[in-house]
Order: C-alpha cells, then structure tokens, then sequence
C-alpha cells in the first residue's frame, strides 16, 4: 500500500516547490504560520524532505528551517523502473510506475506519459493515483492487475526520456 502523503510530497515537490508551500500560504491562513520549519520524511518522503532542504533558501527565504530529516530517500530512481532491461518494467515493480511517470511527466513536459501507461492503467489510472481511502481497497486490486507490457516504455526514445530524467534526480 502506498503512503499517500509522501507520494504527495513527492509529485508536489517535483511539481511545483518543495515543503515549505505549506507555509508559504495565502494571507488570511499566513497568519497562523509560524515563520520557523522543519521538514522530515521516509523514502518518498524523504526525498522530498530532501528537496526541500536544498531549495529552503532560494524558495522562501523568508522562512527559517530549523532542522531537516531524510530517512531512507530514494537516491537512485533508475532501479526503480529497471532501467538498463532495454524496455522492460519488472512485474513486482509496475505497480508504481502509473505514480512514478505522472509524477515525472509533471516536473519534466518533455516525458509523455501516455508513452508509457497504457491499456489498463490508462483506464484505471485515477483509481491507480488516488489517495482516497475509500478507495485503496479497489487501488490494490487495480495495482496487482497491472500488466508489465501496459507501462512499459513505448519505444526506445521513451527510454530514453526516462532514462534521462531519471538520471537528472539520481542524488
């Protein structure tokens, strides 16, 4: 099962600015924000912990971070979808592909999603990305259903944007 708030720390890191968004809100709310952060979080998470650590100063340097923790952050994403297979995505790896690619086609307009979920997923896809609890039951079903073929990369230039994209987060 995923960890809806670290993937969506994650996607919103890689998005559209790191953690300190949060604090970084419209005036009305602004007011109950305290001007001192911290950030910390596990694998997803932690990476966008991490993000958010080095971007802190340029993003909003108006804000002080006090102190920063990054457990266990995925550091080489590459693995993650088995790059250096040629084209294939292993099967006990496809069910994150669907939040992987969105998340990356987000950050990165050059990476077409739709090069690499299809069939299925394509279908599927917003039960695949929701963080609806009332949903994980029917997430689950749909991530075990995943066909490999059906998020694999299209072609090799496909591979190639994702591979190149990847590599640009590898820390």
């Amino acid at each position: 099962t995923k960890t809806c708030s670290a993937c969506t720390s994650f996607c919103t890191t890689l998005a559209s600015g790191p953690l300190p968004s949060a604090c970084n809100s419209p005036k009305e709310s602004r007011a109950r924000c305290r001007t001192r952060w911290a950030a910390a979080g596990h694998s997803q998470g932690g990476q966008a912990s991490w993000a958010a650590t080095e971007l802190a100063a340029s993003y909003a340097p108006e804000l002080q971070l006090v102190a920063a923790l990054a457990m266990a952050p995925a550091v080489n994403l590459t693995q993650i979808a088995g790059i250096g297979n040629g084209t294939s995505i292993p099967a006990d790896r496809a069910w994150i592909m669907p939040d992987l690619i969105t998340g990356l086609s987000v950050s990165n307009p050059k990476l077409d999603r739709w090069d690499f979920l299809r069939g299925q997923v394509r279908e599927q896809l917003d039960t695949l990305l929701t963080c609806d609890p009332a949903q994980a039951q029917r997430q689950e079903q749909a991530e075990k259903a995943i066909n490999p073929a059906d998020v694999a990369p299209a072609d090799s230039a496909a591979m190639a944007a994702l591979t190149q994209t990847l590599t640009a987060y590898t820390l």
